[in-house]
C-alpha cells in the first residue's frame, strides 16, 4: 500500500507539474503579448480603440458596408441590431450616399472610424488604387454598445482585450506565482525519482537506455511536435486542439528526461553507465591488448615501423590532394619541423637517465629518476634503473642484519657457554683445594647442574642449527593434536601450579588431525609451555585452545608476561633473543626458533602476536581426515 502510494504521489506531482508548466508557458506569451501590444502605456479607451479597431473594421464596417451600397436598408438595420452596434454612418462622397443606424448621445463611447474605396464592385481600403482609377470612397463610422452579446462578431475579441486590460498587473503576481510552484514540484520530482518508502534509491524504468540515446530520443521526439505545430497551427479549434497536446507532449518528455537525468546523478552512473563509457572501455580494452604487442616488438623495429607510418600518412596526404605538390611539401616540412623537438625530448630524457645511473653508481641508491614525463622504453628504463637501486638497498640491508645477527650470535652464544665453563673450572679448582666432605659435595652438585645446563645448551645449538638447515630427520603421519596438547600439559602441571598458573585447555570433542611428527610435536610443545612457565606473570590464567578453521587447524597458547613486552614479534624469533627484563632469567632465547624451525619442517606456521601484555603463540596446521 505505501509503495502504492508513493507511485500515485509521483504520478499527481508529475501531472500538476506538466499543467503548470503548460500555464506557465501560456502566462509567458501573454506577457510579452502585453508589452508588445503596448498595454501598459494607455489608457481603457485607447486600448480597446487600438485591440478592437481592426476586428471592428474587418467583421462590421466591411460587411456593413455590403447591403448599404445594394440600398439594402433593412438588411443593414438587422445587420447592426445583431452585431450590438449602438450608432452607425455610412456617408458616400460621390453618390451622396448617406445611412444612418441609432441615434447618438452625450455620452463618450467609443468610436471606430474608417475609410473605403469601391472600385468596379470591390470593396478595399482607402489608398489602395492609383489616383487615376474612378473610384467611390466611403467614410463609414460604427460605435458599439457597452455590453455585447455572443451574437457580435467582436464578442470575444472584446472579452479578451478587457481580460488582457484588467490582468495586466496581475498576471505577473500570477506568473511569480506559477514559477515557485514550478521551480518547487520539479525539485520535489527530481528528489523523489528513483526513491523508495524506506528513503533509498534504486534504478527505474529511466535508466535502462543508455543517457546519449535518450537525450537523442526526446530531442527528435520534441522537433517532430514542434515542427507538425508549426505547419498546422492556424485558427481553426483542431489545430488550436493539436498545439496543445503536441505541447503537453514536449512537456512530459522534457520532465522525463530530467528525472532520468537527475536518477543517474543520485547512483553515480550518468558517466559510468552511458554509451560513451561503454565505448571508452571498449577502446580501452582494444589499447590494453594492442599496446603489450606493440611493445614486446623489439625498439629498433618499432623505430622503423613509426617512420614507416609516417611515410604512409604523408604518401596519403599527397593522394588526397591529388598530387598538390604544394600540399605535398607543406606536409613534408610539419614532418622536418616536428623532428627537432622529437630530438630534443629523447635528448633531455637520456640526461634524466644518465644522472639518475650515476647517482647510483656513486653509491647513493636513495636516488630515484623521475619518470612521469618519460614514455614507452624511456619510462620502462628509467623504472628499471629505480627498481636496481631499491634491490641493492634491501639486499645490502639484508646483508647488514645478517652481519648483525651473526654479530649477536657469537656474542651470546660465548656468553652463555662462558657462564657455565667458568663456574665448573672454578668450582673444580675449590674441590682440589678443599677437603671438607660436604663442601666439597656442595661443589660436586653445581660442577653437575652447570654440566647439565651447558649439555642442554650445546644440544639446544645443533638441534638449532639443524633445524634451520632442514637436515633434521622428521617423518610425518596422522597425529591427534588434541591428545598431544592434553598430555604436554599434565607433563608441566606441576611446574604450571608452582609458578602459580592456571592452564585452561579448549579443544573440539572429536579428533583434530594433522600430518605431524609426534616427537618433534612434542618439543615445540614443551618449548613453548616451557617459556609459559618462565616468563608469565603469577597467578594468571593460560589459555591453550585448538580450532577447526577452513582446512586448517589453528593451536594457540596465550599468557600474560610477567615483564614488558617491549620488542617486535619477529626479532622474538631469532636466536639468542629474550626481552630485555627477562635477561637475567634462566634460558637462553634458542626455544621460539627451535620451535618455528621444527614446525615448519612439517608443513606447518608459527606466528607471534603482541597486545600489551599478552602474548599469543598461533601454530597453523592443514587438517586431515581420519581416512
Amino acid at each position: 500500500m505505501k509503495k502504492f502510494s508513493n507511485i500515485a504521489s509521483k504520478v499527481i506531482a508529475f501531472i500538476i507539474s506538466v499543467i503548470m508548466c503548460v500555464l506557465l508557458l501560456g502566462t509567458v506569451i501573454g506577457c510579452g503579448l502585453m508589452v508588445e501590444e503596448g498595454v501598459y502605456l494607455k489608457n481603457r479607451k485607447d486600448w480597446y480603440q487600438e485591440a478592437l479597431g481592426g476586428s471592428v473594421n474587418r467583421d462590421i464596417a466591411l460587411e456593413l458596408l455590403w447591403p448599404v451600397m445594394n440600398g439594402n436598408v433593412k438588411a443593414a438595420d438587422d445587420f447592426c441590431n445583431e452585431q450590438d452596434v449602438f450608432y452607425a454612418e455610412i456617408k458616400g462622397e460621390k453618390n451622396g450616399t448617406n445611412y444612418v443606424y441609432g441615434e447618438q448621445d452625450s455620452r463618450s463611447r467609443i468610436e471606430y472610424v474608417s475609410d473605403w474605396e469601391v472600385y468596379n464592385g470591390v470593396i478595399s481600403s482607402a489608398g489602395a488604387y492609383d489616383e487615376s482609377v474612378d473610384y467611390e470612397p466611403f467614410n463609414v463610422r460604427i460605435v458599439m454598445k457597452d455590453e455585447l452579446t455572443s451574437t457580435s462578431s467582436i464578442y470575444y475579441p472584446e472579452l479578451f482585450a478587457g481580460l488582457m486590460f484588467s490582468w495586466k498587473y496581475w498576471i505577473w503576481a500570477l506568473l511569480a506565482l506559477e514559477v515557485f510552484l514550478s521551480i518547487g514540484l520539479f525539485c520535489y520530482l527530481m528528489w523523489a525519482s528513483g526513491r523508495r518508502e524506506d528513503g533509498s534509491v534504486t534504478k527505474g524504468w529511466g535508466t535502462f537506455v543508455p543517457i546519449e540515446i535518450l537525450t537523442v530520443a526526446t530531442a527528435v521526439a520534441g522537433c517532430v511536435s514542434l515542427c507538425i505545430i508549426d505547419e498546422t497551427f492556424d485558427n481553426e479549434v483542431f489545430s488550436l486542439c493539436l498545439a496543445g497536446v503536441l505541447g503537453v507532449f514536449c512537456i512530459s518528455i522534457s520532465l522525463g528526461w530530467c528525472m532520468s537525468v537527475a536518477l543517474r546523478l543520485k547512483l553515480g552512473i550518468l558517466i559510468k553507465e552511458s554509451l560513451c563509457a561503454y565505448l571508452w572501455k571498449g577502446v580501452k580494452k582494444v589499447i590494453v591488448w594492442i599496446v603489450p604487442l606493440v611493445l614486446k616488438i623489439p625498439l629498433v623495429w618499432r623505430t622503423c615501423l613509426v617512420l614507416a607510418g609516417a611515410s604512409a600518412l604523408h604518401l596519403l596526404w599527397f593522394i588526397y590532394f591529388q598530387g598538390d605538390w604544394d600540399m605535398f611539401l607543406l606536409g613534408l616540412a610539419a614532418e622536418v619541423l616536428l623532428i627537432p623537438f622529437v630530438l630534443l625530448y629523447i635528448a633531455i630524457a637520456f640526461c634524466i637517465l644518465r644522472k639518475g645511473a650515476k647517482s647510483l653508481a656513486e653509491g647513493d641508491l636513495s636516488a630515484q629518476i623521475e619518470t612521469k614525463y618519460l614514455v614507452a622504453d624511456l619510462k620502462a628504463h628509467g623504472k628499471d634503473l629505480n627498481n636496481i637501486g631499491c634491490a641493492v638497498a634491501k639486499a645490502v640491508e639484508e646483508r647488514m642484519k645478517s652481519e648483525r645477527m651473526k654479530t649477536e650470535l657469537i656474542t651470546n652464544v660465548s656468553h652463555d657457554i662462558k657462564t657455565p665453563v667458568t663456574s665448573i673450572i672454578n668450582y673444580s679448582d675449590l674441590i682440589q683445594k678443599e677437603s671438607d666432605p660436604e663442601k666439597i659435595k656442595e661443589y660436586a652438585e653445581v660442577i653437575e647442574r652447570q654440566s647439565v645446563k651447558l649439555k642442554t645448551l650445546v644440544e639446544d645449538l645443533v638441534e638449532a642449527s639443524k633445524a634451520s638447515t632442514g637436515n633434521l630427520e622428521v617423518q610425518l603421519m596422522p597425529t591427534d593434536v588434541g591428545v598431544l596438547l592434553t598430555q604436554a600439559v599434565g607433563e608441566y602441571e606441576k611446574r604450571l601450579c608452582e609458578a602459580g598458573l592456571e592452564p585452561i585447555i579448549k579443544c573440539p570433542e572429536k579428533k583434530v588431525l594433522i600430518m605431524a611428527d609426534g616427537r618433534r610435536m612434542w618439543r615445540v610443545f614443551d618449548n613453548l609451555l616451557n617459556n609459559i612457565c618462565k616468563y608469565s606473570l603469577e597467578k594468571t590464567r593460560v589459555y591453550l585452545t585448538i580450532e577447526e578453521q577452513a582446512k586448517e587447524v589453528l593451536i594457540t597458547f596465550r599468557n600474560t608476561s610477567r615483564d614488558a613486552l617491549d620488542i617486535a614479534p619477529e626479532e622474538l624469533m631469532e636466536r639468542f633473543t629474550r626481552a630485555d627484563d627477562s635477561r637475567h632469567s634462566e634460558g637462553n632465547g634458542l626455544g621460539l626458533a627451535i620451535a618455528k624451525s621444527l614446525i615448519q619442517l612439517q608443513g606447518g606456521t608459527l606466528t607471534l602476536v603482541i597486545d600489551g601484555d599478552l602474548f599469543k603463540a598461533q601454530v597453523k596446521f592443514p587438517t586431515v581426515t581420519e581416512n
